[in-house]
């Protein structure tokens, strides 16, 4: 066999192994976690969904090349526990969600009575879906919650949900359970997008808490526009 023919066959080998291993752990489920920010990460296809992955696998790869991968960032106000989670990259015309879950680590129970998604200018609310997620046997169940009243402020893009009646109840974790309220507000990326990140956060209001809780920005996400400035440009 010939010097050239050896080094292809070591290149293809060489690669064949990144994507195997890129398929192993992907598929496993990666999660890396840095304080209270943690990233996830599970494959639901083939190895054809991994072909591109040709550098060393780490947490910048997945994110690149993984549509499904997650950023999860949780925060704490009394004994109200919030985790957003988000995709760390969209593309113009992207649907976009950012996903809100509350539960309390104790007593006193509580009501979510508003809550207001800081979500980028410019980017159009689509919906909002409102859940009890409960975990069973490691399976979530998910039960419809009444939304209430949803409005979005045309110059910030914040999308405020207030809740009917006197609001959602907080489930409370138990040692057997953890269940939470999730609330998820989905936005469309402008096609006319200028490339760069933007920032989301969420605030909030409960019974027994004074005022509005909450960070206004928490977390930013990679935003690319293929179609460059075909459509113009809009702030972002």
């Amino acid at each position: 066999m010939s010097k050239w023919r050896n080094t292809l066959s070591n290149n293809m080998m060489r690669r064949g192994a990144s994507i195997l291993a890129a398929a192993a752990v992907v598929a496993g489920g990666l999660t890396v976690g840095a304080g209270t920010a943690s990233a996830s990460c599970i494959a639901s296809g083939g190895l054809e969904r991994l072909q591109s992955i040709t550098e060393p696998l780490g947490v910048e790869s997945i994110g690149r090349y993984c549509s499904w991968f997650t950023e999860h960032l949780s925060r704490s106000v009394e004994n109200v526990d919030v985790v957003q989670g988000y995709k760390p990259g969209a593309t113009a015309g992207d649907l976009m969600s950012y996903t809100y879950s509350f539960s309390l680590s104790n007593d006193p129970a509580r009501n979510l009575t508003k809550l207001v998604s800081n979500g980028p200018p410019g980017y159009a609310m689509t919906g909002v879906v409102v859940d009890l997620v409960e975990w069973i046997n490691g399976v979530p169940k998910r039960t419809p919650i009444e939304v209430g009243q949803v409005g979005q402020d045309p110059t910030t893009g914040t999308v405020t949900i207030t809740p009917p009646g006197e609001g959602w109840p907080i489930p409370r974790r138990t040692d057997t359970s953890r269940p939470e309220l999730e609330v998820r507000v989905t936005y469309r990326v402008p096609l006319n997008v200028r490339p760069g990140f933007v920032t989301a956060g969420v605030t909030f209001e409960a019974t027994g808490l004074t005022g509005t809780q909450g960070w206004s920005q928490l977390g930013s996400t990679e935003i690319d526009n293929p179609y460059g400035d075909a459509f113009g440009s809009s702030g972002s």
